[in-house]
């Protein structure tokens, strides 16, 4: 990543001074009043983590609306790759669970202990790698820890859980990795008859016949642990088939009684949404199983795999929940600080709803927008510099809309064929699809498909701060359009931008576009033209993220070409280019002086002075090397000439 000297001008080091408003559709972190969360957890740093693999998790929990405390029961069934004598799971850490029964391959263990964030087990005599082992705890409490809110709430309406990204120990014993997933689960939900219960996978069985009810729900596919969530609540359960024209699939809707008519008013999308995913990135990842909506009263949702919780079904968080089972479920960002691999896509992927002509905005709108809304602040990464501040790692600025964009910027430098090319083969990847990846395997299906290396963009976009500003400065010479190009950084921590940068120039109601090719600070382009255009954009379409725009016209120098009504040249100006002294003679004999000014490519003026009617010679030595003007005036005409100063 290069680093850019900070521009002396004003405007680079400044923010374009317009605020957009753009919704926070997930508001994960948010409590239900959509207040910003600021609390910290903490990531687990389970010992032996690597080499245990849960095989399958039966989770049996016990909880109702209005009260908090719930009744757990939880086996782990795994398999070892390295010998160990002690287990450690990720288990409460503010100690407000208490541990009633703990069994190891279904023999009591009372040497149990907690210790700091873990519930620690000895074994005693090793386990054998490559057999099947099971633990079985059973507990009671009150779930309780850094944000809880987020993560588990009750009231007299439901009861729910949410675990990303470090939630799940407040609630069930886990191992909380982004190493493994667990192959399969059986989760049974105890609760009052009155409500529904609602998991992960598909309905199995309701069992009414004692006092409470028990919702049986079994999920077949791999799951990291974060996925794994459930609900009791008063709900109203509404089946709906999607279909479209590759597939189709059952929707369950468990919503609020009063609130039945999201299902309607949003299903004709939601059915158009699945047939464009599918489109473009492959099937429905639990195409064997069915997908779902539960209403909670988070601040906005959270793909739980195949039943998204979410506060209501409104379309762009209706497409977001649906664009994680693949981005997000399918596979899994194998860190947090890869979690862009989850967010930016699903913000973008709610976005390409917009380009394919539904949902709640128009696709030029998004982008001019997100756009604004990004580059008003100067600073940030998409890269978290804190996965420990819920802030950062959730940052709606930079980890949803930026990453968002950064991948539209790529897409704009690469190309629509290769880049959907190089995201289909990630998603689709053996060797990640129902795992774990991080951002250099992504990159490195973006270069297969674009046969690019791709390094320096990743290093500018995705871990540097900001974004580019531009000046362009043109000119007509001849049939010659001299364009200036300067690219300045938001920030003094800002990386130099390698890039392709699309300029429009506009001439009679007809566009003609420029790919310049961005590999320095300060760049003089030269294209073929012949008029003076009416106009001239970077980038119209907002097809890359950029701030600052600004376009400034220069001195044209015109021929009888680019504008008939010229005359005829009156000075021979020479040499062309020049070192240190630039001759004017008149074509004409003549009694009047020759008064000149030279002026730089931004008609800055540099120096003026006067000749004798029969010219004479002007002093270039002190100027740098670039591209000038010398402006010759008489006292009946004025003429522009361009030079160059080697």
């Amino acid at each position: 990543m290069k680093l850019l000297v900070t521009l002396t001008i004003a405007l680079f080091i400044s923010a374009i001074n317009f605020a957009q408003q753009v919704i926070n559709v997930e508001q994960k972190f948010h409590d239900h009043n959509g207040e910003s969360t600021l609390s910290f957890g903490s990531r687990s740093e389970t010992p032996k983590a690597p080499f245990i693999h849960i095989t399958h998790v039966n989770l049996r929990i016990e909880a109702e609306p209005g009260s908090q405390v719930i009744y757990g029961d939880v086996r782990l069934t795994y398999k070892l790759s390295q010998e160990i004598d002690t287990l450690w799971l990720d288990f409460d850490s503010a100690l407000t669970m208490s541990v009633n029964v703990v069994q190891v391959d279904f023999t009591q263990n009372s040497k149990y202990y907690r210790k700091g964030n873990f519930l620690v087990i000895p074994i005693g005599s090793k386990q054998a790698i490559h057999q099947t082992h099971n633990v079985r705890i059973v507990y009671r409490g009150v779930p309780n820890g850094p944000d809880i809110g987020s993560y588990f709430r009750s009231d007299n309406r439901h009861v729910w859980t949410r675990s990303e990204p470090y939630g799940a120990r407040y609630w069930w014993p886990c191992i909380m990795t982004l190493q493994d997933k667990i192959d399969s689960a059986d989760i049974y939900l105890v609760h009052p008859k009155e409500y529904l219960g609602v998991s992960n996978g598909l309905l199995q069985s309701v069992d009414s016949s004692r006092s409470n009810a028990v919702t049986h729900w079994k999920h077949t596919y791999p799951v990291a642990f974060y996925l794994i969530a459930w609900s009791i609540g008063d709900y109203a359960h509404i089946t709906k088939k999607a279909k479209w024209k590759s597939g189709a699939i059952n929707v369950e809707n468990y919503v609020f009684k009063d609130q039945v008519f999201w299902v309607d008013s949003t299903h004709s999308e939601l059915e158009k949404t699945f047939g464009l995913f599918d489109s473009l990135f492959g099937e429905y990842p639990f195409i064997n199983e069915h997908y779902g909506h539960v209403q909670t009263s988070m601040g906005g949702g959270m793909e739980h795999q195949t039943m998204s919780h979410m506060r209501d079904l409104n379309q762009p968080l209706v497409a977001h929940e649906l664009a994680h089972q693949w981005f997000g479920n399918k596979i899994t960002c194998g860190s947090w600080e890869d979690l862009w691999l989850n967010e930016s896509f699903a913000t973008y992927l709610t976005a390409l709803t917009y380009e394919a002509g539904f949902g709640d905005e128009k696709w030029a709108d998004w982008k001019e927008n997100t756009n604004r809304f990004i580059t008003n602040t100067n600073s940030g990464s998409v890269f978290p510099i804190d996965t420990m501040n819920f802030n950062v790692l959730f940052s709606w600025r930079l980890t949803y809309n930026k990453g968002a964009y950064v991948l539209h910027t790529l897409r704009d430098q690469i190309g629509d064929k290769a880049f959907f090319k190089g995201v289909n083969n990630f998603i689709n990847d053996p060797a990640l699809s129902y795992g774990f990846a991080i951002t250099d395997q992504f990159r490195a299906h973006m270069e297969a498909a674009s046969n690019r290396d791709l390094n320096e963009f990743f290093n500018d976009w995705y871990m540097g701060e900001g974004h580019p500003n531009y000046i362009l400065q043109y000119n007509l010479v001849g049939s010659k359009l001299y364009m200036e190009v300067t690219q300045g950084g938001s920030s003094g921590r800002s990386p130099f931008f390698e890039m392709d940068l699309t300029v429009a120039v506009y001439l009679n109601g007809l566009r003609f576009d420029f790919k310049l090719p961005i590999t320095q600070q300060n760049e003089v382009f030269v294209e073929t033209f012949g008029r003076v255009p009416d106009s001239v954009q970077i980038d119209p379409d907002y097809n890359t993220l950029i701030g600052l725009r600004d376009v400034r016209e220069g001195i044209h120098v015109l021929s009888n070409a680019s504008r008939p009504d010229l005359v005829s040249s009156a000075y021979r100006v020479f040499p062309n280019p020049v070192k240190s002294e630039l001759n004017v003679r008149p074509i004409l004999k003549s009694e009047e002086f020759i008064n000149y000014e030279i002026r730089s490519i931004n008609n800055a003026l540099l120096s003026k002075g006067a000749l004798e009617s029969q010219g004479g010679s002007v002093e270039t030595v002190e100027l740098p090397v670039g591209i000038y003007f010398i402006q010759l005036k008489s006292k009946d005409s004025t003429t522009i000439y361009r030079f160059v100063k080697d």
